[in-house]
């Protein structure tokens, strides 16, 4: 026999719930905003799209008990035309770290900046066609790039600078150092991964080019079982019988490499001064769906009052 019911659940006297979805997507009523305090913290929660900078949440880590001095400033965006997922805000070290997610101009995925002092810059490298996987800069000093994937094979190049702060004319000159003033290029160096199908004595392994010593110096790689390797050394004011590479190569790769430096300056640049803009007109986009589900509902509402318009008549 089969088996009986016995308990029986009687109907809501409750009528069906409706909500629209923009009151859905408050979030947190009645305004979208949620400030919650802790011990040498405040955690502040928005409802998406209702921040004027795309903000969901920023987390402020304060050094004092009365939350005076702040330490650390955590902050997550959504809907960025400009890509910005997160930022993180150190004032006492004068330091800035913005994260981007995938799509935006450049491929950059990091922008990490100390104000006046350092400056780092990853990027998504599979998304880019030099392979430039992070440009690390000591304001004023050096400029050190890492590379992946080339065909060229190479993985490193660093600039040596300086503040051109007597105005010297040279050809060997970057734009961007402090006070308007360029920076005199000192040493450049490159640094190449192995190539199987090249012997060690013709693979270059670093290449330095001493600029104010008017040298050139290229270590090859070592060969397997050997403890020492090639290196040669190009003076260019001095003629020479060319020993392996000729001097006109080896200047045509200092100009090559002086090109590539003054490249990388213009795009740090424009970087620059896009993420200025960025921040002066900040854009949210509002997501498809959204959209579409405002209109669907801006159509229902009209429609209502069309159909009470009608009943007043």
């Amino acid at each position: 026999e089969g088996e009986v019911n016995i308990l029986d659940i009687p109907e809501s006297w409750v009528d069906k719930l409706a909500i629209k979805r923009s009151n859905y997507n408050l979030t947190y009523p009645p305004y979208g905003h949620r400030t919650v305090l802790y011990k040498k913290a405040k955690l502040e929660l928005f409802a998406v799209n209702t921040h004027e900078q795309g903000m969901v949440k920023r987390l402020t880590l304060y050094k004092d008990l009365a939350r005076t001095i702040v330490k650390e400033c955590w902050e997550t965006f959504v809907n960025r035309r400009d890509r910005l997922i997160r930022r993180v805000r150190c004032p006492l070290e004068r330091k800035v770290h913005e994260s981007f997610g995938p799509g935006r101009l450049l491929s950059l995925k990091h922008l990490i900046e100390w104000t006046g002092k350092r400056r780092e810059m990853h990027f998504y490298v599979n998304a880019r066609l030099d392979g430039l996987k992070c440009r690390e800069e000591d304001v004023g000093k050096k400029i050190i790039e890492r590379f992946e994937g080339r065909g060229d094979r190479l993985v490193y190049r660093s600039i040596k600078v300086k503040e051109n702060v007597d105005g010297s004319k040279s050809t060997f000159l970057l734009q961007g150092g402090m006070q308007n003033n360029d920076l005199l290029v000192l040493k450049m160096t490159e640094k190449y991964e192995r190539n199987a199908y090249k012997s060690a004595k013709e693979d270059i392994a670093k290449r330095t080019f001493y600029v104010s010593e008017n040298k050139v110096r290229t270590h090859y790689h070592y060969a397997d079982s050997c403890i020492t390797r090639s290196t040669l050394v190009h003076d260019k004011e001095r003629a020479a019988e060319d020993v392996g590479e000729s001097l006109t190569d080896v200047i045509n790769a200092e100009k090559d490499c002086l090109t590539a430096a003054r490249y990388s300056q213009n795009e740090t640049a424009d970087v620059l001064t896009t993420r200025k803009h960025e921040e002066e007109d900040i854009i949210v986009d509002q997501p498809v769906f959204e959209t579409a589900g405002g209109k669907k509902e801006e159509e229902k509402e009209g429609k209502e009052e069309e159909e009470a318009m009608l009943y007043i008549n």
